[in-house]
């Protein structure tokens, strides 16, 4: 399934570009973007979800990669 940059995108800003569990702000010490949009129902393969706004969340990535890895 193809993900939007539009969906991303809006779910980056309808959370102010910060992770919603650690509050984090979305750059690292070099100022690189830290940020991961996760889908709450996952998408395509056996996943039911969708790939819109009200499915998605802003996650650090380090807390991103760790939860889409254990559910593979």
């Amino acid at each position: 399934m193809t993900r939007s940059k539009a969906v991303h995108d809006k779910v980056l800003r309808l959370d102010n570009y910060h992770c919603q569990i650690t509050g984090f702000n979305g750059l690292d010490l070099e100022d690189r973007p830290r940020l991961a949009v996760h889908h709450r129902i996952p998408i395509g393969g056996s996943g039911q979800g969708v790939d819109t706004a009200e499915n998605g969340i802003t996650l650090r990535s380090d807390i991103h990669m760790p939860y889409v890895e254990d559910k593979a």
